[in-house]
């Protein structure tokens, strides 16, 4: 009959090992994969199957995740690129860069454009004078 296929389609059916099913990765293996993933954005064929079988995932699932991840890093580089500080002259991805040291070349930056604002005004006033 028709109605075989138990399960079909059915919504909140979360099979693990279902084809066509969406992938539930545990939170371990998503670590794994944001860790790796911070490190390096393109693994090649040997470093994918290392990452798939120390996580004890497929290839396959790796290589899909490492593309999804991809695609929202790269909407997030181009969104939040220059909209964070359009002040910054260099152009480099604003998450996954480690707020800290970020603040700290702040900081270094204002105090570097405040000595170079003072010499020359002193410089310049003095030419003045002579």
């Amino acid at each position: 009959g028709k109605l075989e296929a138990p399960g079909a389609g059915e919504p909140g059916t979360k099979a693990k090992k279902g084809r066509r099913s969406r992938t539930v990765f545990t939170e371990l293996q998503l670590m794994g994969l944001e860790k790796r993933f911070e490190k390096q954005k393109y693994l090649s064929t040997p470093d994918r199957i290392d990452l798939a079988e120390s996580l004890g995932l497929s290839q396959l699932q790796v290589k899909t995740w490492y593309q999804n991840r991809r695609m929202k890093w790269k909407k997030i580089v181009l969104q939040g690129g220059g909209l964070e500080s359009p002040t910054k002259p260099k152009g480099r991805p604003k998450k996954n860069s480690i707020p800290t040291s970020e603040q700290l070349t702040e900081q270094e930056r204002a105090k570097e454009a405040e000595k170079t604002v003072e010499a020359p005004g002193e410089a310049s006033d003095r030419s003045h004078e002579d």
